[in-house]
């Protein structure tokens, strides 16, 4: 890619004469290998440097759909162990019930990452929210169920 970036600037260069509305012949081919044979001689360019940087750039910075899905990757391999700790669960005393309810609602948070579980105010909110919409009643309900019917999904 470092090549491309060079080409790209040496043609988009107006001081070389690179007519950009047609193809290049033989002559125009031995210009765009000369001129970028001497820029990457030379010592102290500024442009030498941007496609440096440009280089550097494109060669450790991925973007951002892979770094999303990386993240997403990253995140579920996190949260399996606790997801399978929520379908594995078999809660039935009040107290039970509302350490798994902690630890969906911790689950949730991390997975949707709207914030820390560790900050009491996001959990008061989340909880509320989560209350607010009778997640309560449903998920007792479905503490119930085969595990195959269960998802944190």
């Amino acid at each position: 890619s470092g090549w491309l970036f060079m080409v790209k600037a040496v043609v988009l260069d107006p001081d070389n004469q690179f007519n950009v509305e047609r193809t290049l012949t033989k002559d125009d081919v031995q210009k765009l290998i000369k001129t970028c044979v001497d820029r990457l001689l030379m010592s102290a360019s500024p442009s030498l440097d941007t496609i440096k940087m440009q280089v550097y750039f494109d060669m450790n910075y991925t973007n951002r759909n892979e770094f999303l899905e990386e993240h997403k990757r990253v995140l579920e391999s996190r949260l399996q162990p606790v997801m399978r700790e929520i379908t594995d669960s078999r809660a039935r005393t009040r107290e039970e019930l509302e350490g798994l309810y902690r630890k969906i609602v911790s689950c949730v948070l991390l997975r949707s990452g709207l914030g820390s579980p560790t900050d009491i105010s996001v959990v008061r909110e989340a909880t509320a929210a989560s209350r607010a919409c009778s997640l309560r009643l449903s998920w007792e309900h479905s503490c119930h169920l085969p595990n195959e019917t269960r998802s944190v999904s």
